[in-house]
This record gives C-alpha cells, sequence and structure tokens, in this order.
C-alpha cells in the first residue's frame, strides 16, 4: 500500500430532514436554509500489486451550529476511482439530518 493522500476542504450541502425546536422534519430541500458548512477529509491510498485499486477513508463534521453537529464516515477498501467516487457521490448525496 502506498500512504494516505488526503485533501482537506469546507463543503456546503443543503439541508434536508433537519427538525429544529417547534418545526416539523421536511422532506424536501428549503430554499430559504443556509446549507450544512462541514470540514471534510478524504483520503486515497493505492494498492502497490493492485494499481487500480484504492482504499479511501472520508470523514466530515458539520461546523455550523454551535451545540451540535453532524459527523459522516466511511471507509472503502478495494475500489476502483471510478465505483469510489460513484460511491462517495451517493453517500454524501443521501447524508440527512432527522
Amino acid at each position: 500500500m502506498t500512504n494516505f493522500r488526503c485533501r482537506q476542504s469546507f463543503t456546503a450541502q443543503e439541508r434536508v430532514g433537519e427538525k429544529r425546536d417547534g418545526e416539523e422534519p421536511v422532506s424536501k430541500p428549503q430554499q430559504n436554509r443556509e446549507p450544512i458548512v462541514a470540514r471534510t477529509s478524504y483520503c486515497v491510498r493505492r494498492y502497490k500489486d493492485f494499481p487500480d485499486l484504492y482504499d479511501i477513508f472520508f470523514l466530515s463534521l458539520s461546523v455550523d451550529r454551535k451545540n451540535r453537529a453532524l459527523v459522516s464516515h466511511f471507509t472503502l477498501s478495494g475500489f476502483t476511482r471510478e465505483s469510489a467516487a460513484a460511491f462517495t457521490e451517493k453517500f454524501t448525496s443521501e447524508i440527512q439530518w432527522h
């Protein structure tokens, strides 16, 4: 295995399904709410004997609320770049507050 190489950045995602005090949860993105802002790390390492395969480590922590946070994480082993990218896209698009 190679060493992990990581990209870190702040990300934003529309709020879906979040419930604030006194409100009902919503199932569609709300146009008038600020997006969820998170500090995200995406790390990749390559298999030396199988150069088309990678391990992926993903960690995201919301930073836009003072009294609570949303932590999202996954680890993938033995994925191609394409399948890891597809999984990441699907995973991040389905994150919701409940």
